[in-house]
């Protein structure tokens, strides 16, 4: 299927409809996802799928885990339940951006490595043109790199409350227009940094991902060099 077709058929928002949120994580070993009203902090459900367990039955990534969510949301949210199954169908929408281990294509999808045995693929035009049951409330789904999420994530932080200084002071000499970089370690290694234009502030600041995971080891010293030559007898120098 040519993936510019799908992609040109997009369903429409409806103002009449009811709308909710879908924030996923995506990661090598889970799938995170949570439901939201828009303008809500706190989530309505939140749940979380090991990969490898929900990939062994189902036909595709969100048949997999996308959908036992949104039906998890039918079995356990009031508003949805006391709407059932075809009110919830024809009432509500649901708007959805998925934060992928991988790196995400122009067409609005990804192939993620460490995804399943041997890598599995994200499709977010297929998403919003599956009508299969409740997976036909989804009329957007934009995926985005997962340290894309993470790095907007950490401009939301409460840097009194939800921030530990490794060196003290270090919040005081912040410099509101000095980039940022983020870090961290899951099944792979995600990595991601922001920066802020000087000539247009107002806009703030513009987050951008790289696959940590895939970067070249350079040993600096002999303690690196000693692990370079560990790895290279243990994988037969093929990597």
């Amino acid at each position: 299927r040519n993936k510019s077709t799908v992609a040109s058929k997009k369903c429409c928002i409806d103002e009449h409809k009811k709308t909710y949120i879908i924030a996923g994580d995506i990661g090598g070993t889970n799938s995170r996802f949570a439901l939201h009203r828009p303008g809500q902090k706190d989530p309505l459900l939140v749940h979380i799928y090991p990969n490898e367990e929900a990939l062994k039955t189902a036909s595709t990534y969100h048949h997999a885990t996308l959908e036992p969510f949104l039906k998890k949301c039918l079995a356990e949210l009031d508003e949805w339940k006391e709407l059932g199954e075809s009110g919830v169908l024809s009432e509500i929408q649901v708007v959805g951006c998925l934060a992928t281990a991988g790196p995400v294509t122009t067409n609005n999808d990804v192939f993620m490595v460490n995804l399943g045995q041997s890598g599995g693929s994200i499709d977010g035009n297929e998403i919003e043109q599956c009508q299969d049951g409740l997976l036909s409330l989804v009329v957007r789904c934009k995926l985005v790199n997962d340290f894309v999420g993470q790095g907007y994530g950490v401009l939301d932080l409460d840097l009194d409350k939800e921030v530990i200084e490794l060196l003290p002071g270090s919040k005081a000499k912040m410099n509101d227009l000095a980039p940022i970089c983020c870090v961290g370690a899951g099944t792979g290694l995600g990595e991601c940094f922001l920066t802020k234009s000087s000539l247009a502030t107002k806009l703030g600041y513009e987050c951008y991902p790289s696959e940590g995971g895939h970067a070249d080891f350079v040993p600096r010293g002999p303690l690196e060099v000693e692990l370079l030559d560990y790895l290279k007898r243990k994988f037969s120098a093929e990597h």
